[in-house]
């Protein structure tokens, strides 16, 4: 179990701290384009942070806009520089520039 803000997360596999932005496309409800940071990941989702406020359930396509170098991306197989992800949980966050929301991302697979 880790720990995020106040959420208490159930984890299979560790996340790995990363600091890229990222472009999301709100697929479900009204399509919106926004920007966000990232503050961990593993092979199967990824934290974010935005000032954009997205609802649990929401379905976002990803994409990394600074794409990390290729041995970083060997280094960190768990990093997709565009996926498919649902928005797990949302929390309200105060940093240095005001109101954002730290959102928990769950990779959705189509195999």
């Amino acid at each position: 179990m880790s720990t995020i803000g106040n959420q208490i997360e159930n984890r299979q596999r560790r996340r790995a701290t990363c600091e890229f932005r990222a472009e999301c496309l709100k697929l479900s409800g009204r399509s919106d384009v926004f920007t966000a940071r990232s503050i961990n990941y593993n092979q199967d989702g990824i934290v974010l942070v935005s000032r954009k406020a997205v609802k649990p359930g929401t379905l976002l396509v990803v994409r990394v806009l600074n794409i990390p170098s290729a041995q970083m991306l060997t280094d960190n197989a768990g990093i997709r520089s565009t996926g498919l992800a649902e928005v797990r949980w949302v929390e309200e966050v105060m940093d240095a520039d005001g109101l954002s929301y730290v959102m928990s991302l769950r990779y959705v697979y189509t195999d």
